[in-house]
């Protein structure tokens, strides 16, 4: 997909050109700045037909009887050659009115517009660098700022979504019940919020299952190869709904899925899910440097959380019974006298 960046003109139809960031989206098969960087060559259009201007991609769809009656299209080629960064349009209100040697000298002018262009990026790239360096600091000092994972993981999702935006977000973390181990939906985000706490079993989500399976029976000699994370660019045609999750009302319609397991200190301790409704929408440089980066924080984190909850859960049982110790029954009783509006007396029993 193409997007206009820039445009210049000194006829009176200003208006009839697209705003400046609009995407070039034909109504039917493909602008001609599609098909030259296709090509990747230039294409000259001496006489183009009034109903042909639409064509070239940058003028607006509904807009009648444009004055163009040539044009000169001009892919701008990367310094290796083997991707067009960029295409460069002139066009005339006359017909054949570029002659052989203002086609050579248009062409000339590309590689000063790849280099204005790289400088550009270069510089956007750092910039958008230099911000994601800060979000992760922020998400960092967030992450050390409790012991408690459910205020800590609602302060980071929405900062996550700044530096990769996503349609859907999930923490699970695992659990026993009666037992056996499960998996809690600890934190939820684009999903319904009465969701949160269910639980099920890994056997009963097939991505995270099989996802679970590989990074236990991953071979002993290869023990770098990443098996801790799935990714799936794009599910075809369409948005569709996926059941990541057994549970109905999870089942939202998306178009890409990055999910990956919290195994910190090679310990199993939950999964992080990003699901969005764009193709493709977490590119390699947000699944390599920045979720990397980000989940490899929260799994320690999160482990850290655990500890801390199961010490504070046996603080407050006996070692022998497993009921309530005598603190646990006194805290409780005086919570209990204040919620009944009575003054508490110290006692023992």
């Amino acid at each position: 997909m193409f997007v206009l960046r820039a445009c210049r003109t000194e006829s009176q139809g200003k208006d009839d050109v697209i705003p400046v960031g609009t995407a070039l989206e034909p109504a039917a098969g493909k602008t001609g700045i599609d098909l030259c960087a296709e090509r990747q060559t230039a294409h000259y259009l001496p006489d183009l037909a009034a109903d042909s201007v639409p064509f070239l991609g940058y003028y607006g769809r509904d807009v009648k009887n444009i004055p163009v009656r040539s044009a000169m299209l001009i892919p701008i080629l990367s310094t290796d050659q083997e991707n067009v960064v960029a295409v460069l349009a002139a066009d005339k209100v006359t017909t054949d009115s570029f002659s052989s040697d203002t086609q050579e000298m248009l062409k000339r002018f590309s590689a000063f517009f790849l280099e204005v262009i790289e400088n550009t990026q270069l510089s956007l790239d750092l910039k958008t660098r230099g911000d994601h360096f800060g979000a992760l600091h922020d998400i960092s000092t967030d992450l050390n700022s409790s012991l408690l994972f459910s205020e800590i993981i609602a302060k980071v999702i929405p900062q996550i979504n700044k530096i990769v935006p996503f349609d859907h977000c999930a923490c699970v973390l695992k659990t026993e019940l009666e037992g056996k181990t499960m998996l809690q939906l600890t934190a939820l985000d684009g999903y319904s919020p009465e969701m949160a706490g269910r639980t099920f079993a890994i056997e009963e989500s097939a991505i995270i299952h099989r996802l679970y399976q590989d990074w236990q029976n991953r071979p002993s000699h290869d023990q770098n190869r990443d098996t801790t994370v799935y990714y799936k660019r794009s599910y075809g045609e369409g948005v569709k709904e996926i059941g990541i999750f057994p549970f109905k009302e999870l089942h939202l319609p998306i178009q890409s899925l990055y999910v990956r397991l919290l195994v910190p200190n090679d310990k199993f301790i939950g999964v992080f899910l990003l699901a969005s409704r764009r193709r493709d929408a977490f590119s390699e440089y947000h699944r390599e440097y920045l979720l990397d980066t980000l989940m490899n924080q929260i799994g320690h984190v999160a482990d850290n959380s655990l500890l801390h909850k199961k010490i504070d859960d046996l603080a407050r049982t006996d070692g022998l019974t497993g009921l309530l110790n005598h603190r646990t029954f006194m805290e409780m009783l005086n919570a209990k006298y204040r919620e009944l509006e009575r003054t508490p007396r110290p006692f023992s029993i």
